[in-house]
């Protein structure tokens, strides 16, 4: 087996509709009460969306994504892929995070066959993670998405160890050929969507969200 290593330095009750008056009016449908936690982490993007304010031109994010290391196992029929990100929070994101929020971060790897033209698209990975602090337990939750695996730190920095933390990552391969006619990338970013609504429109302009990794281009063995 063949490898490539790459190192850069309370819930409430529903509410019951009220039975018909002799009117005959038309009860109104019930509308779900959210739950504690769900007010909550309502309340929080709402407060931190007003006080956030508006960017300052020439603003800057103190935080950022950066690949450390990635190594590329080759198979008869797949690739293996090994990745350490080093996930740095603004100090807005982990505001946000303090504040019970969740960020849930993706991590992508595609594979490419080498062409004339363009490189037409073999494989494409989508992996993605949750992180969470838990305020009362004190306790930070890192959850893959994939399996629903979940793992508690007393630490940030050890949660964001494991978060950027992945191993064999699976690309199967239907015609497989050498090495030499593939390429292949892997980036990371926020996943904005999954914000609460009122926080979503200051993650996309505000420059202390923009802390994605872009495209980094991978050895294969």
């Amino acid at each position: 087996m063949r490898t490539a290593t790459l190192r850069l330095s309370r819930r409430f009750p529903e509410k019951r509709a009220a039975p018909p008056q002799a009117t005959m009016e038309r009860a109104e449908p019930d509308t779900p009460a959210p739950t504690g936690t769900g007010r909550r982490v309502l309340f929080a993007s709402l407060l931190l969306a007003v006080l956030g304010g508006f960017p300052m031109p020439g603003a800057q994010a103190a935080g950022g994504f950066r690949l450390k290391q990635a190594e590329v196992l080759r198979e008869p029929r797949h690739f293996l892929v090994n990745l350490r990100i080093d996930y740095h929070l603004s100090p807005e994101m982990l505001d946000t995070l303090l504040h019970g929020i969740p960020l849930q971060l993706r991590v992508e790897v595609e594979l490419r066959r080498l062409g004339w033209l363009y490189d037409p698209l073999v494989r494409r990975l989508n992996h993605q993670r949750r992180l969470e602090y838990h305020v009362l337990r004190g306790l930070y939750q890192v959850t893959d998405l994939q399996d629903d695996t979940r793992r508690y730190f007393a630490q940030l920095r050890e949660a964001l160890r494991s978060l950027g933390n992945l191993r064999r990552l699976h690309l199967a391969l239907r015609t497989p050929s050498a090495s030499s006619n593939y390429r292949m990338r892997a980036r990371a970013g926020l996943v904005i969507d999954a914000l609460p609504a009122p926080l979503q429109p200051r993650a996309y302009l505000h420059p202390s969200w923009r802390t994605a990794l872009s495209w980094r281009e991978l050895p294969l063995p």
